[in-house]
């Protein structure tokens, strides 16, 4: 069994690429943003073709390269049938992973901040987490309204 991945673009979603041996057929997961040049290297290194593109949702961030991918292989591309719209509108997934984003850098600032002041690990992991519980409450309040 083979199974490699990357890093895919600035938000570095993973790429995998899973096959029974070299020589093979493939599956590609999650194509990210500039997944096409190092996708390509593990495939020629390798000898894989792929067989399919499998995404694991709608995000832009694991669909962007989706498209080449499957248009360069003549592959077919599978996602959850909920996700499917944020193909042809991948704005539409864009409130949850702008927001992501956002919560992201705001857990690195908090997390540097709290290092740089000397707070200790135990009282940063539960900072982090209240943070955390409170982002969710909000998400589920908001959802909750519209």
């Amino acid at each position: 069994m083979l199974l490699t991945g990357f890093p895919a673009g600035m938000l570095a979603c993973n790429c995998y690429v899973l096959a029974p041996r070299q020589g093979s057929d493939a599956i590609v997961v999650d194509p990210g943003q500039r997944a096409f040049g190092p996708l390509r290297r593990i495939l020629d290194e390798n000898r894989l073709t792929p067989a399919a593109v499998l995404l694991t949702h709608g995000h832009i961030d694991h669909i962007w390269s989706a498209q080449k991918v499957a248009d360069t292989f003549g592959c077919p591309v599978y996602i959850h049938p909920a996700d499917r719209s944020m193909l042809t509108d991948p704005g539409k997934g864009m409130g949850r992973t702008l927001g992501a984003v956002i919560g992201a850098f705001v857990m690195g600032v908090m997390n540097n901040g709290m290092s740089i002041l000397g707070v200790g690990i135990d009282w940063q992991q539960a900072i982090k987490g209240s943070v955390l519980l409170i982002a969710v409450f909000f998400d589920v309040y908001n959802k909750n309204k519209s």
